[in-house]
């Protein structure tokens, strides 16, 4: 009997550090496992923030492009506006193609039998 006293109490007194060590690590593992946690949002929230830089630089280009189409745009309707203006096709006939206007007093009209139309 004298051995097995011996040995129980150096088992309990064991058992009871290691249950002391393990106390001791719950807790840091569960600052740990807190810091992982904590650690893992703030690089969701970098990356969140992140993207949105992208987006926004993104964004400002684009508005850059739609400013220039529209000056384009302004541009273009300009020059058709141009185009068809009496003036620039009178002086493309003259110039180009060496027409003058027609004298109206020396235009002859000619009357159609039963139009009922008169001349202008």
């Amino acid at each position: 009997m004298s051995v097995a006293a011996e040995i129980r109490p150096g088992r309990k007194q064991a058992s009871a550090k290691r249950g002391r060590e393990k106390a001791a690590r719950r807790p840091l593992t569960g600052m740990i496992a807190w810091i992982v946690v904590v650690g893992a949002c703030l690089a969701g929230i970098v990356a969140i923030n992140v993207a949105v830089i992208k987006l926004n630089v993104e964004l400002e280009q684009l508005s850059g492009q739609r400013a220039e189409l529209k000056a384009e745009i302004a541009n273009g309707k300009a020059q058709i506006s141009s185009a068809g203006g009496y003036a620039r096709i009178e002086t493309e006939a003259k110039e180009k193609l060496g027409l003058v206007p027609a004298d109206p007093a020396a235009t002859e009209y000619v009357q159609i039998a039963g139009s009922g139309r008169e001349p202008r």
